[in-house]
C-alpha cells in the first residue's frame, strides 16, 4: 500500500472532485445521490471535517480510552480544522488515507480494502482497530471492529446524510454514537 503526504489527492479520474467543481454550491448535497451501477454511494474524493455531533468526552471514556489523549483530544477539537479523509473508489474497492487529529501520527492512516473483507487492519485516534467484516447495510458501509489495545468492539459506519454530508459514525461498545461529518474539499 503507498503512503501519501497530506497533499497529495487520490488520481483525479477516481475522484469526483471535477463533477464537484463543475455542480459549484450544491456539490456536496449533489454527492449523496451519486451512486455505482449497484446502487452504492461514491464516496471517492478528498473529505473536510465540517462538524461534529455527539458526546466525543462520554466516546472516548465508553472505549476506554487514556485520561492524557481525552484532555489532548478535546484541546485538538476532535480534529476541526485538522482531520480530512481521501478516498479512491473502484465499484466496491477502497483505498481510505486519513489525516488523524493525533499530532503524534506524522503521516496519513492508509487503507485498501473490498467490501467484504475480513481482518482489515487500519488505525485510527482510538489506535490500532482491526475490522472482523466490512459489508453494506443499505447505503451505509459498515466495519464490525476491535480496538486492539483495549479489545473492545466498535462500529464504523460511512453514509451520506440527508443534508449531503459524507458522514463518519462511530459507536462504541455501550452503543454511545459519535459522528464526524465531512464536507468535499473545493
Amino acid at each position: 500500500t503507498k503512503v501519501r503526504s497530506r497533499e497529495e489527492p487520490p488520481d483525479e479520474e477516481m475522484t469526483i472532485n471535477a463533477a464537484a467543481k463543475a455542480m459549484g454550491e450544491t456539490a456536496v448535497a449533489a454527492l449523496g445521490e451519486m451512486s455505482t451501477s449497484e446502487g452504492r454511494p461514491v464516496f471517492a474524493g478528498v473529505w473536510e471535517l465540517a462538524q461534529l455531533e455527539g458526546d466525543f468526552e462520554q466516546w472516548l471514556v465508553d472505549m476506554q480510552q487514556p485520561y492524557y489523549l481525552r484532555v489532548a483530544a478535546k484541546v485538538l477539537r476532535y480534529g476541526m480544522g485538522r482531520v480530512v479523509v481521501r478516498c479512491k473508489q473502484a465499484g466496491d474497492s477502497f483505498d481510505f488515507a486519513k489525516t488523524l487529529t493525533d499530532p503524534r501520527h506524522f503521516r496519513d492512516a492508509v487503507v485498501h480494502f473490498n467490501v467484504g473483507d475480513s481482518g482489515i487492519d487500519f488505525v485510527d485516534d482510538i489506535g490500532a482497530v482491526k475490522a472482523k467484516q466490512s459489508r453494506w447495510d443499505g447505503d451505509a458501509l459498515v466495519f464490525d471492529a476491535i480496538a486492539v489495545d483495549t479489545k473492545l468492539g466498535v462500529q464504523l459506519r460511512m453514509y451520506f446524510d440527508d443534508q449531503g454530508y459524507f458522514v463518519e459514525e462511530m459507536v462504541s461498545c455501550t452503543g454511545r454514537s459519535i459522528k464526524y461529518k465531512f464536507t468535499l474539499r473545493k
